[in-house]
């Protein structure tokens, strides 16, 4: 794998330096799909067999297949887990609370919004709202008020499903960063436990599809999916799940390890929040990266180069263009100009002149960043200067211009260290 290449070449080096990719067969690109209840994906990433498709599904309310398409271009093989509702989805959210002295069990039901938001060679942004739904289908108090019949003492009227707002944004790098919203309607919620889980078919039911349509094709078990305490990450054989932990208090959240093959086959991995705990009315939001790739993510190493880099964001600087970080973004938990709901440095321009900025990665390699660039009106660059040296659309970056914001998603790795990007207007 090209980023795995890239840290130990950057490890030896002494300046900071940008390594540009390794030689592709294509250009770096995302396509798209789109039906009534259906949003398809597909990218080739920077590495020569990196590509991939992603299909999200208004039922599930969440990516319900990932193919591996450099190693199975016909699609055969899902390596998503099996969710709630009998549905597949790769990432899931299954909550158990306590209501009108009963245990219930929520989960993300199907859409009543699902559009593909936004849509470049840069990235895709697929936005997915919906209530929450039980195994049932059936919430307690909804049928009885609509019948009109009322219970002394009780406002059935409390008794609001909650609703979701997902919104994935995919880059053809291989990287979905997940903004996850459970807004609390009604009256507060006893939230037994509340998991943000990473689910994936476990390597006996891929394996047994592989002997049909490639028998040199072999997955590791995902079933060796580990789990840290503190801010580390679950990863496993081709997946990695990070969840940024800013946001709430430490007593808030804990991680869990989870197993399901022995009741549905499928192996699930994630994170625990809301354990025992009352959540009043109002939104919870959690900021994920999803990063896959078909190289080995099981190596402890690799897997923390990829956590550190969205976890512990880089520092933006400015020294030309009347540059500031977007520090006011909703997406941006941490307040410093990296929004990790979208995975990109937000940068302030004055709408004229070039801008010229300092990324200062701290310890932490950084791979392929994506920048949005806003007042930014001129066309898309054709050519952009990191680190003193020129760099080429379509080679060493891709970009777009929408909305007078310019995305920007550069294609190598930067090293720890300091390192200036300028765009110049053209």
């Amino acid at each position: 794998m090209f980023f795995n290449r890239a840290i130990t070449i950057l490890a030896a080096a002494c300046a900071a330096a940008w390594l540009a990719p390794a030689e592709r067969a294509s250009a770096v690109e995302l396509t798209r799909f789109v039906e009534k209840d259906t949003i398809s994906v597909m990218g080739e990433g920077v590495g020569p067999k990196e590509k991939w498709a992603l299909v999200f599904l208004r039922k599930s309310g969440s990516i319900s297949f990932w193919h591996d398409l450099a190693a199975d271009p016909k699609m055969a093989v899902n390596l998503s887990g099996r969710g709630e509702g009998n549905s597949f989805a790769l990432f899931q959210n299954r909550a158990e609370i306590l209501l009108d002295h009963k245990d219930l069990t929520i989960f993300p039901g199907p859409a009543d919004e699902f559009v593909l938001k936004e849509f470049s060679n840069v990235r895709a942004i697929i936005s997915i709202k919906g209530p929450y739904t039980t195994p049932t289908g059936e919430y307690p108090g909804e049928e009885l008020e609509k019948t009109g019949i009322r219970i002394p003492g009780h406002d059935m009227k409390a008794n609001k499903r909650p609703r979701y707002e997902t919104q994935f944004t995919v880059y053809p790098t291989g990287r979905v960063f997940i903004h996850h919203v459970m807004e609390v309607a009604g009256r507060p919620l006893e939230f037994r436990s509340n998991r943000l889980l990473l689910a994936t078919a476990p390597a006996e039911k891929v394996q047994a599809l592989n002997d049909v349509v490639n028998p040199q094709l072999k997955y590791v078990s995902p079933a060796s999916w580990i789990m840290h305490a503190g801010s580390d990450p679950a990863y496993a054989a081709n997946a990695l799940l990070v969840m940024n932990l800013h946001r709430y208090p430490t007593d808030w959240l804990g991680q869990m390890m989870m197993f399901d093959s022995k009741r549905s086959g499928w192996t699930r991995s994630g994170f625990l929040v809301h354990g025992m705990r009352t959540v009043p009315v109002g939104k919870c939001v959690w900021n994920l990266m999803l990063q896959f790739e078909p190289s080995n993510l099981r190596a402890p190493e690799t897997a923390a180069v990829h956590a550190a880099d969205f976890l512990q964001p880089g520092k933006l600087s400015f020294t030309r263009g009347k540059g500031s970080a977007e520090v006011e973004d909703e997406q941006d938990e941490q307040m410093d100009g990296f929004a990790e709901g979208r995975g990109a440095y937000v940068v302030g321009a004055d709408g004229k002149d070039s801008v010229e900025f300092k990324l200062d990665c701290g310890e932490t390699a950084r791979w392929c960043p994506a920048f949005e660039v806003r007042t930014w009106r001129r066309q898309a660059p054709t050519m952009i200067v990191i680190d003193g040296a020129k760099r080429v659309a379509g080679e060493h970056f891709i970009a777009h211009v929408e909305n007078s914001t310019l995305k920007l998603l550069t294609l190598g790795v930067f090293s720890p260290g300091e390192h200036t990007i300028r765009i110049d207007a053209e």
